[in-house]
């Protein structure tokens, strides 16, 4: 994994996903439920038309480029994530191939590490805005059984 990337973009996706999860508490995010569907689509699409797409790891960037494209990754889909959330993952690999040029291997493993970000910074807001007895009647879906 690239750290010199991956640990700005992290930053910047914990950052971005705690904002969306603030601005979610203001505003429904009925429109990207319907939109969404249609982006996957799009995105399946692309992928499928794109047979060579993620095969070979050949990032094409300086390292500060690099760097900088993927904190506009993690604050882009993590403002997503933090907002609304399905596919986020998805989204991070799809990006982390198509514009750093990581195969789907390094692109798995970086959108493990952007996604584990953006879910703790969501849980983060989300725990501290909520009543601590909806918060205990809600856990066991997060945790498991016990």
């Amino acid at each position: 994994m690239n750290w010199g990337t991956l640990a700005p973009a992290a930053v910047t996706a914990l950052l971005a996903s705690f904002a969306g999860a603030w601005l979610v508490t203001m505003v429904p995010a009925t429109g990207l439920r319907k939109a969404l569907p249609l982006v996957l689509l799009v995105v399946l699409l692309y992928t499928l038309w794109r047979k060579d797409l993620g095969r070979v790891h050949a990032p094409h960037l300086s390292p500060r480029r690099e760097a900088l494209r993927g904190s506009a990754i993690g604050a882009g889909i993590g403002f997503y994530d933090g907002f609304f959330g399905p596919g986020t993952g998805s989204f991070f690999v799809f990006l982390l191939v198509r514009g750093l040029g990581y195969d789907f291997l390094h692109a798995s493993a970086g959108a493990k590490l952007l996604n584990t970000a953006t879910n703790l910074a969501a849980i983060a807001l989300f725990a501290a805005k909520t009543d601590p007895g909806t918060l205990m009647l809600n856990a066991p879906p997060l945790t498991g059984p016990v």
